[in-house]
């Protein structure tokens, strides 16, 4: 079945929309942490004030308050090791913060793999020079997918080496 252009534009559209939403969902978070800073620092609020204590009777730790520019909060976070999120809110913090590095780096490596390989291998294939009469034509985002390759074709042993290679990647991931 023919891959239409249409298809693609939508997935476009979508990418688009969504990325303006978060943009502007983003902005207002910003706008709102200078404009209501008690409701984004409450532990530095309640760690002030000597009556305020948590479930074990110790007074509440508050961390230090990034800067309020857009991107203040990117240096702070690199900078802080694991011991001091150890000592200061816990192991449950240190092994949620491992398991998003840990996806973000497979993910990233994932994206570089595919990127490196597929796309090179499924672009180059011959149903996108079809006629768009033929069932097998696709255009837009569906010449970098498999439906570009012919059947039967020895480049779809790519895809089966990408997935060895991932595969391998979240397994040394996880050891």
């Amino acid at each position: 079945m023919a891959v239409p252009l249409s298809d693609s534009l939508g997935l476009i559209w979508s990418v688009l929309i969504g990325g303006i939403v978060g943009f502007v969902l983003y902005m207002v978070f910003v706008i709102s942490r200078k404009r209501a800073p008690l409701v984004f620092t409450f532990r530095e609020y309640a760690s002030k004030r000597a009556d305020f204590r948590d479930a074990n009777d110790k007074p509440v730790y508050a961390p230090p308050s990034p800067p309020v520019s857009m991107f203040g909060w990117i240096k702070p976070t690199i900078a802080i090791t694991e011991e001091d999120l150890l000592k200061k809110f816990g192991m449950d913090v240190v092994m949620l913060l491992r398991l998003l590095r840990a996806c973000m780096l497979y993910f990233s490596f994932a994206t570089l793999v595919t990127a490196i390989i597929l796309y090179p291998v499924y672009g180059t294939g011959p149903n996108k020079d079809l006629p768009e009469t033929d069932n097998a034509f696709v255009a837009g985002l569906g010449i970098i997918s498999m439906s570009n390759l012919e059947k039967g074709s020895n480049r779809a042993y790519a895809t089966w080496v990408v997935d060895t290679i991932l595969v391998g990647a979240l397994l040394y991931l996880m050891a």
